[in-house]
């Protein structure tokens, strides 16, 4: 499946305070490919919302074209994740997922995903919004709190963030 969506960096001061009664999602995610191979991600995560837990093994690949990758996602026993979460040891991120609903100029209604890191990547946040039916993206305008469009740029992806230990970002102007 080709997977589409754009990626902005969010300042945390500027979110506004009904964002954190949205649904959400806790995420803990390790990686299992190699930090020297930025366009190819393989990883594993445990979703956990409402008391419901999901085990996912993910495998993405670049196309070559900004925002877009080719990804496939395998829904995992509980058993198969503990095995292969062993590998990603020192490879790992923890974050929050609001999902916030946004609505298009045709009146549907997509969501919009904030990322809230913790952890030692604490204070940096992320929004997606990915593309689910053909030109949703086209349709989108993002919010005045939303910061800079990292689409594409590998220095922002959450591999690289792991890998790498980037320092925490956070735009005072947006």
């Amino acid at each position: 499946m080709i997977e589409k969506e754009f990626k902005y960096l969010v300042n945390l001061q500027n979110i506004p305070k009904k964002v954190f009664g949205c649904d959400f999602v806790d995420i803990e995610q390790g990686y299992i490919s190699d930090v020297c191979d930025l366009d190819t991600e393989m990883r594993v995560r445990i979703e956990t919302q409402s008391g419901q837990k999901r085990y996912i093994l993910a495998i993405k690949k670049e196309t070559g074209t900004k925002g877009e990758r080719i990804e496939a996602e395998i829904e995992l026993s509980e058993e198969d994740f503990k095995e292969i979460w062993i590998l990603t040891e020192g490879k790992r991120l923890w974050k929050r997922r609001y999902l916030i609903p946004y609505e298009l100029s045709d009146k549907r209604t997509i969501f919009m995903e904030l990322d809230v890191f913790q952890g030692d990547l604490i204070g940096y946040v992320t929004l997606e919004i990915e593309e689910k039916r053909k030109d949703d993206l086209k349709s989108f305008v993002p919010p005045v709190w939303i910061g800079e469009n990292v689409t594409g740029d590998k220095k922002y992806s959450n591999k690289n963030l792991v890998f790498c230990k980037l320092e925490v970002i956070c735009y005072e102007e947006i």
